[in-house]
């Protein structure tokens, strides 16, 4: 009777044993490889014990990504057309590894006329908005002075310069002789082409010549510009 419950123990024994056994076998095929998140892994066979999992900010080119941390599940990778100003472009879309920027219109702005003869160039050159129309002043400050009117919504091509105020189609333009007090004259005929506008950047270039008539000073006859061209920014 004794040996039975023995026998008995033994093979309860024996069964715990087992269990235990194959528990333990259980957690030691546990690893870094077996496509199971365990152990105190932070994902699927990364992190914890395991190799650091693949993010997109370690400075690797890894899991599905096109670039270093960027692509496939990261963000997308900059590029030279994506209009965004980044990977060290000096330039939207440009300079740094892209292709290098374009040299802006008018970056020095300019102004010259030859009037009655006599070539200057303009000192003093300034740009102001009166009625809806874009003024660009050149002037020396000691003889000579020119406004004129555009639109800044002109694209290139010719445009007729008549009278002092420019309107959607015709440019307006004055000179003014300025020892005289200043004389005043208004254009009566002329010709505005303009050789490029960039509405983007605010910039315009051209080239003018007009005839005008005296309307206010001491001085007599007409006025004769020519040669007349400027490049400046608005």
């Amino acid at each position: 009777m004794k040996d039975r419950k023995t026998f008995k123990k033994s093979i309860v024994l024996f069964s715990l044993t087992f269990a235990l056994g194959v528990l333990i076998a259980s957690c030691n095929n546990e690893s870094c490889t077996d496509g199971v998140k365990n152990q105190d892994e932070t994902g699927i066979d990364c992190g914890g014990v395991c190799p650091a999992c693949e993010t997109c900010s370690d400075g690797i080119q890894n899991q599905n990504e096109t670039g270093v941390d960027c692509g496939g599940v990261c963000n997308a990778c900059p590029t030279c057309s994506d209009g965004i100003q980044n990977q060290g472009e000096t330039g939207i879309d440009c300079g740094g590894p892209c292709s290098p920027c374009s040299t802006p219109l008018c970056s020095n702005d300019q102004f010259g006329a030859t009037v009655n003869g006599t070539a200057y160039t303009a000192s003093y050159i300034q740009t102001n908005y009166q009625l809806g129309n874009l003024v660009i002043s050149g002037s020396n400050l000691s003889t000579h002075s020119i406004n004129l009117q555009v639109d800044t919504a002109w694209v290139a091509g010719s445009y007729n310069i008549s009278g002092s105020f420019g309107t959607s189609t015709t440019a307006g333009g004055q000179y003014s002789y300025l020892p005289g007090g200043p004389d005043l004259y208004e254009a009566t005929t002329g010709t505005l082409v303009i050789l490029e506008n960039d509405k983007t950047g605010g910039a315009m270039s051209a080239t003018f010549s007009f005839d005008g008539n005296l309307i206010s000073g001491g001085g007599s006859g007409t006025a004769s510009v020519t040669n007349g061209s400027f490049c400046v920014s608005y």
